[in-house]
């Protein structure tokens, strides 16, 4: 027998927050959902918006963060939400990079400050972000760097080795897991000889397209873990890596490898993560 689907009555959270929508469970009736309020480009801001009746009625708060491609509610009142790049800093050694979070111990009552904490990524390429220039076509994508990160970055450009996205989830020995999307050594590259038609229309610059569907190299996805409470990660496991050939003919024009990721934990135990190819 086939299965019906239906919609149920529809609320309205945000009339201006349209891309990557995640919310959190606060307890006693509250949630709190974030979103981007502006296009998908490099720092476009997001926003926020609270619930204290179990969603039946939204309105709009002030978002712990500039940006904000992850949150997870940890227990006892403990939700984190990170920025979304992997920061290289002076201060960080090899293989070592930061992040903005921000957290919330008594179920969004009070959300700290925006802080770093740290990530280990082994064997990962850094990206030297520039912000494009204005009239370049690409200026739409590649904005430039908001005030607000300049205490943490150190400069105006930033050195970039990853991005987090996706839900922070506990894992069954209680550490914290989330993933990230990685541009790392021994990666396949783009094949080439190959005819454009085959896949996608023609990409078109003076339409605006962002540029990642040339990026050279593929980027994997990474599983970290934290074993104290989300200061330090590292990284555990690949959950995806693109190799020649397999899967799904990574190196297609267009792609930009396995990325944004969404990772959940089954009732056995195990972990169940989708990502987009």
């Amino acid at each position: 027998m086939k299965a019906t689907i239906t919609v149920g009555e529809e609320r309205l959270v945000s009339a201006r927050g349209t891309i990557i929508p995640q919310a959190a469970n606060l307890g006693d009736g509250r949630i709190l959902a974030r979103y981007s309020v502006g296009i998908d480009a490099w720092f476009e801001p997001s926003g926020a918006s609270l619930s204290t009746d179990a969603g039946k009625t939204w309105h709009e708060t002030e978002c712990p963060l500039h940006r904000s491609e992850s949150i997870g509610e940890l227990g006892d009142g403990h939700v984190m939400m990170l920025d979304q790049h992997l920061f290289k800093t002076e201060s960080c050694a090899e293989d070592q990079f930061v992040m903005i979070c921000s957290e919330t111990r008594d179920g969004g009552d009070i959300w700290s400050a925006p802080r770093l904490i740290h990530f280990e990524v082994p064997d990962v390429l850094v990206t030297h972000y520039r912000p494009a220039p204005s009239g370049d076509p690409r200026a739409f994508y590649e904005l430039p760097i908001p005030e607000s990160y300049h205490p943490f970055i150190g400069s105006h450009e930033a050195f970039v080795g990853g991005h987090v996205f996706g839900r922070i989830i506990r894992l069954p020995d209680s550490a914290l897991g989330v993933t990230a999307y990685c541009q790392l050594s021994g990666n396949m590259k783009h094949q080439t000889g190959m005819d454009e038609s085959d896949y996608l229309p023609p990409k078109s610059p003076d339409a605006g397209v962002a540029d990642e569907g040339h990026d050279d190299v593929l980027f994997s996805a990474v599983f970290f873990r934290s074993e104290d409470e989300g200061q330090h990660w590292t990284a555990a496991g690949t959950v995806g890596q693109m190799a020649p050939g397999e899967p799904f003919d990574g190196g297609m024009l267009y792609s930009e490898g396995f990325t944004e990721t969404g990772v959940t934990r089954t009732s056995d135990g195990r972990l169940y993560a989708l990502m987009r190819h």
